[in-house]
């Protein structure tokens, strides 16, 4: 009967997982059936102290998971579901070697919990993005600070409304990240923030802290200032169009 029940809710996580975003994992699984938290995932993925792998913040006993995992591959199967793998990557300066999922790092186990599943009939470009996304490092993170702090490595003072990249729980200054070449771009021009991100070499996620509603909210982007230049040109040159097409949707 506990086996059953198992199935059932392993089956019931990766069915609405699919259906809402187009993908699933065995990650996601544990996600949808509170068997591990989206926050320690995070952190994870940040590397803090105590995060050297995934599955010490997993839920529920060794045995459970595994006889879950074996659930929702049957599952997959049966559908006939199309498979991607998965790469999952630190967020950092300079990534590394790929995360550690499993505290003893099994090969098998690593691999399963890699696979991404595709819900049938996607549209041919959401499934490229999907493809994409999976194998692409997470966004590197710049942060607005709301107080005064130091940075970890050169010492130097960071006032309130200054930007810090933090590694692990450290807080560096852009010098010491090495992003003190960027220039910020705010958000509020989704065409221009578009072209900039696309040809800029390298690019951050600028966010702040919103006490009240205790969200960190995007604020734009860090990128070169040759890729804002060359966003800003294409911008000027083509805004006759986008200006005709707004029109013509609106009408």
């Amino acid at each position: 009967m506990e086996e059953s029940g198992l199935k059932e809710r392993v089956i019931h996580a990766a069915e609405a997982v699919l259906d809402h975003e187009g993908s699933v994992s065995a990650l996601h699984v544990l996600m949808q059936m509170g068997w591990l938290h989206y926050v320690h995932f995070q952190d994870w993925q940040r590397q803090l102290p105590f995060y050297d792998c995934l599955e010490r913040s997993m839920q529920s006993t060794p045995e459970r998971r595994a006889r879950a995992l074996e659930f929702f591959e049957e599952w997959a199967r049966a559908r006939g579901l199309e498979c991607v793998t998965a790469q999952y990557w630190p967020k950092a300066r300079h990534p590394g070697a790929e995360l550690q999922i499993t505290l003893n790092n099994d090969p098998a186990l690593e691999a399963l919990y890699r696979k991404v599943y595709l819900k049938p009939g996607l549209a041919a470009r959401k499934a490229d993005k999907i493809k994409a996304q999976a194998s692409k490092p997470p966004d590197l993170l710049v942060f607005v600070t709301f107080q005064e702090q130091e940075c970890s490595e050169c010492g130097e003072k960071m006032d309130k409304g200054d930007l810090t990249f933090v590694e692990g729980r450290n807080p560096l200054c852009l010098r010491c990240a090495d992003l003190d070449h960027l220039v910020f771009l705010p958000s509020g021009d989704a065409t221009l923030t578009r072209r900039a991100k696309k040809h800029s070499q390298l690019w951050a996620v600028v966010l702040q802290f919103n006490r009240r509603r205790r969200v960190q909210e995007r604020q734009g982007l860090l990128v070169t200032a040759e890729g804002l230049a060359k966003a800003e040109a294409e911008c000027l040159s083509d805004e006759e169009q986008r200006v005709a097409r707004r029109q013509r949707e609106a009408a």
